[in-house]
């Protein structure tokens, strides 16, 4: 993935020790990259942020594939926004300005609980003063697949990729 694209997509990337550590056991266990790889990037990018994009430029570290791991880090759920349907009952419990402002979007309601989708799970400051009735609960989605499903749900067709309402 390229660095606009990394930069994009994971504004609020958690960097710190525990992070990088439980991402290191996921992407070794899982086999994307081995400990030699993971020890010459670590040793070539000592900021933990810059590491962080290093590792996302490599060729089997996708943005999904990241976002996920993310998500894993974070413990909240990955959400693949252009494979769903946002009920109505969801999206209308935040205002579309508050929508478009933070870049949220409501999801799904689960019980008392509203799982909001954003690119940055880890900030709870973007759920704050959304007047929502129901605990929220963030989830991370794509960046592009956020614009388009907030282009889609809110009727704006600037989206390229917005099938519409």
């Amino acid at each position: 993935m390229d660095q606009a694209t990394f930069k994009k997509s994971f504004p609020a990337f958690p960097v710190d020790n525990e992070s990088m550590e439980k991402l290191c056991r996921l992407l070794i266990n899982d086999g994307l990259i081995n400990h030699a790889v993971w020890e010459a990037l670590s040793t070539a990018h000592t900021d933990p942020q810059a590491f962080v994009e290093a590792l996302a430029a490599l060729d089997d570290i996708s943005e999904e594939l990241l976002a996920i791991k993310e998500a894993e880090i974070l413990n909240v759920p990955f959400v693949k926004l252009d494979e769903i349907d946002i009920p109505q009952d969801a999206f209308k419990l935040i205002d579309i300005k508050f929508i478009k402002e933070r870049r949220i979007i409501p999801i799904r309601i689960n019980g008392a609980e509203l799982v909001v989708g954003t690119v940055e799970p880890g900030n709870a400051s973007l759920l704050i003063g959304t007047n929502a009735t129901l605990a929220l609960r963030p989830a991370k989605v794509l960046c592009d697949a956020l614009d388009n499903k907030i282009a889609q749900k809110s009727g704006d067709k600037s989206s390229k990729q917005a099938k519409g309402p």
